[in-house]
């Protein structure tokens, strides 16, 4: 699947632009931050390319610039509202684009969304998208080089002997640094899916 911490500038900036209204723009920037790389996930797992990931991602922000209030709590999370308007915008995608059979995805799947309480959100996509953001906060906690041996263990599932010649660190520090950061990783997992479950209190922008 695809979790990358999104380092889009073009794509960021070309949504950001879209808030009119100055003041909201880091905590628009914020939740782009959150989500994308989400959205982004959901329409690469749906048969796209990068680019036209990219294009949907683009929509997607776009069209929940002004809009994120009509989120209604009382009808569900916020990843499946999220979620559906994904599916929405790769439809969109789709039918302006119907001249292009390479792109192979479960249309029939997309077409029939119309109500988003009937869709449940794909929780491997969710799981990944938090599991980006907590490494990206958890990269600005920790020793960089401990990070890395971390990551390289835990995430990559690098051989120690390999990791040991990298780093010239012993196959002991490298246990003992995997697990002092696996207990703050799990910790911090929690608070971000926490509070990716609750989008920032945003205004609409007008």
């Amino acid at each position: 699947m695809y979790y990358p911490h999104w380092q889009n500038e073009e794509t960021r900036t070309s949504v950001l632009d879209g808030v009119k209204d100055p003041a909201n723009k880091p905590g628009w920037e914020r939740f782009f931050n959150l989500y994308a790389g989400y959205v982004y996930s959901i329409a690469r797992s749906h048969g796209l390319n990068d680019a036209d990931a990219k294009d949907v991602l683009s929509r997607v922000m776009s069209g929940i610039v002004g809009n994120v209030d009509k989120f209604d709590p009382s009808r569900g999370r916020f990843r499946s509202w999220l979620y559906t308007r994904t599916l929405w915008r790769i439809g969109d995608f789709l039918r302006a684009r119907s001249a292009r059979p390479e792109i192979p995805v479960d249309t029939d799947k997309l077409y029939a969304v119309e109500d988003p309480a009937a869709v449940t959100d794909d929780e491997s996509e969710w799981r990944g998208a938090v599991m980006d953001e907590t490494l990206r906060r958890l990269q600005g906690m920790v020793n960089p080089t401990h990070f890395a041996i971390f990551h390289a263990s835990v995430i990559e599932d690098l051989d120690i002997d390999s990791i040991r010649r990298l780093y010239g660190v012993s196959r002991d520090n490298i246990y003992q640094i995997r697990k002092r950061i696996k207990g703050r990783f799990a910790d911090l997992f929690e608070t971000v899916a926490q509070d990716m479950e609750h989008p920032p209190a945003l205004a609409a922008a007008h």
